[in-house]
């Protein structure tokens, strides 16, 4: 449901599309196979050789992967829509990531984030991803996201229900019966 969403926000391709935080790819390989032109991002050299991999498995031409830090891309007005598929909560600042990501946009073009929401930081699965990986864990709710990128340089905003919320609300379960 939520990459569905994410296709039902974006301009039609092709545009080019910037996916940061791609780690092994398979967000970019899923938009280069839909017809966009894809610049997949992220910090770790690991997960980019996966996601080098993955491309080459699917035989993709129109996709290509950088690693780097959010804060460290200098792109300006490069890309039509970019990306943030459950990976904002991950940066050190994720403001500078926002600015980033409002550079290499052109005039118009479409941020779209997805994020884990109020408490991420606080869950179990958080924490021992702190202890055992090295990464930040974040919360990254959408009043927090709209207020880093108005900071960056952001004019228009919109929100969406995460995926998760939508399944509760229709079905009605008490959380712990949830899927």
């Amino acid at each position: 449901m939520e990459i569905g969403s994410v296709f039902s926000l974006l301009p039609k391709p092709p545009a080019k599309l910037f996916d940061l935080g791609c780690g092994t790819g398979w967000t970019s390989c899923f938009f280069a196979k839909n017809g966009y032109d894809v610049t997949g991002l992220d910090i770790s050299k690991y997960l980019i050789e996966y996601a080098e991999k993955n491309k080459e498995k699917e035989g993709l031409e129109n996709l290509k992967f950088i690693v780097s830090d959010y804060e460290q891309v200098t792109f300006e007005n490069e890309f039509e829509c970019a990306v943030f598929y459950d990976c904002l909560h991950h940066a050190e600042d994720p403001e500078a990531a926002l600015t980033m990501v409002c550079k290499a946009l052109k005039p118009g073009g479409v941020c779209i984030t997805v994020e884990p929401g109020l408490g991420h930081s606080k869950d179990k699965s958080s924490a021992y991803a702190v202890e055992n990986y090295d990464v930040s864990e974040n919360d990254m709710h959408p009043a927090k996201v709209i207020k880093l990128a108005k900071k960056a340089g952001f004019k228009k905003f919109k929100t969406y229900p995460h995926a998760k919320h939508i399944n509760s609300a229709i079905y009605k379960r008490p959380k712990d019966e949830r899927f």
